[in-house]
C-alpha cells in the first residue's frame, strides 16, 4: 500500500501476503453471511457471523496501516508517515 497524490493504493502481493489472507477470509465471511440469509437461519446467528466480518475487516485495516508505517519509516519519509497518521484519524 502506498499514498500517492492523498490517496491510498494497494499494491497486489502474493499468496502468503498476510493481508492477502485476511480480504480472502473476509470474502468467504460474506458469502457466509448471504447463505445464512437465504437458508432462513435465525437472525442472532447471521449477526454473529457479521460481528465476525466487521472484526476481520478491522484486524485488515490494521494490518494495512501497520504495513504502510513501517514502508514509511524504514523509507525515512516523515511527510507521508504524517499523512498516514492523519488520515488514519479522521477515519476513526
Amino acid at each position: 500500500m502506498h499514498i500517492l497524490g492523498g490517496s491510498i493504493m494497494i499494491t497486489t502481493k502474493s499468496q502468503g501476503d498476510p493481508a492477502l489472507a485476511r480480504i480472502n477470509r473476509i470474502e468467504g465471511q460474506v458469502k457466509a453471511v448471504r447463505k445464512m440469509y437465504e437458508a432462513e437461519r435465525a437472525c442472532t446467528e447471521i449477526v454473529q457471523q457479521i460481528q465476525a466480518s466487521r472484526a476481520a475487516l478491522g484486524k485488515l485495516a490494521s494490518i494495512l496501516l501497520t504495513d504502510e508505517a513501517k514502508r514509511c519509516a524504514e523509507e525515512g519519509n516523515v511527510k507521508e508517515l504524517e499523512k498516514l497518521v492523519e488520515k488514519t484519524f479522521k477515519t476513526l
